[in-house]
C-alpha cells in the first residue's frame, strides 16, 4: 500500500515535471502570469498554430497549473494558483542556472 500512495504522487509529480519540460508551455506559463488569455491571444504570441497551443494548454490543465473558463465559442485561459506557479518557475530558473 505504502507504494501505491507513493507511485501516485510520482505520477503527480512527473506530469508536472512534463508540463514544464518544453519552452512553449514555459512561455505560455510566463504570459499567463500577466492575466487570462485566450488561445488566438497565444497563438498570435507563440506564433503556433492554434492546434499546438491548444495541446500544450491540455498537457498545462493536467498538471493542474492552468484552468480554462468557456464563454461561447471563446476558451480563456488563467493560472489555477498564480503563487504556486511564480514558485516553480523561480525554482526551474534557479536549477537550469546550476547547469551553466
Amino acid at each position: 500500500r505504502q507504494m501505491n500512495e507513493s507511485t501516485s504522487q510520482f505520477d503527480s509529480q512527473a506530469r508536472l515535471m512534463g508540463a514544464l519540460a518544453n519552452p512553449i508551455r514555459l512561455g505560455v506559463l510566463h504570459a499567463l502570469l500577466s492575466g487570462p488569455a485566450i488561445v488566438s491571444e497565444l497563438v498570435d504570441r507563440f506564433g503556433q498554430d492554434q492546434t499546438k497551443i491548444s495541446k500544450h494548454l491540455a498537457l498545462l490543465r493536467a498538471a493542474g497549473l492552468v484552468a480554462c473558463e468557456v464563454d461561447g465559442r471563446c476558451r480563456r485561459y488563467s493560472l489555477t494558483d498564480r503563487k504556486t506557479v511564480l514558485r516553480v518557475l523561480d525554482c526551474a530558473g534557479k536549477m537550469s542556472g546550476l547547469n551553466g
